[in-house]
């Protein structure tokens, strides 16, 4: 991958990954036993978790095919690769010149998954132009719409604040 060229997203927006794109025929399989995807998942999580947010939502579409990875998953890791390259020059940072102030953000996405048809949500915190929390995860509920993956989202999101500013429920 040092000879590839940088993209500008994470994941690319025209391709939905399912479990169809998984290897049904033993010849498909031996063909991945070569990649190392788990690796590579394994690595993307981990600098999801340290240091790159930007990347949490497409680390955890690609590690729901862990168990049987077909060559388009590799190809959307490959994807994610690329855009760490182009994105190698941009460092998480805290401070600046005003005080920092707590601000956070959540979003849902509903029935996301083409597979389960769970949502994901997601949250991001910021303390002045540092991000010091972030996630994306399956929603542990079934949504019956998109207003309530954003309320079940914005809950998510709260407990994190709440846990973040020390305040207690009253």
């Amino acid at each position: 991958m040092t000879d590839s060229y940088g993209i500008s997203t994470p994941l690319d927006l025209n391709v939905t990954l399912n479990k169809s794109m998984s290897p049904t025929t033993d010849e498909d399989r031996v063909k991945m036993n070569n990649v190392p995807y788990l690796a590579r998942v394994g690595s993307l999580m981990y600098a999801s978790l340290e240091t790159c947010p930007n990347i949490t939502f497409a680390t955890n579409k690609l590690s729901q095919f862990n168990s049987n990875p077909g060559l388009p998953h590799w190809t959307a890791l490959k994807h994610v690769l690329k855009y760490l390259k182009q994105m190698k020059n941009y460092p998480l940072h805290l401070g600046g010149i005003t005080t920092p102030i707590l601000t956070g953000f959540t979003d849902s996405y509903y029935a996301g998954c083409t597979d389960t048809r769970w949502s994901t949500s997601g949250y991001i915190f910021t303390l002045g132009h540092g991000i010091i929390s972030w996630s994306s995860k399956c929603q542990l509920i079934v949504t019956t719409s998109s207003c309530e993956a954003e309320y079940v989202a914005s809950c998510q999101g709260g407990n994190v604040a709440v846990q973040l500013t020390g305040n207690t429920w009253s």
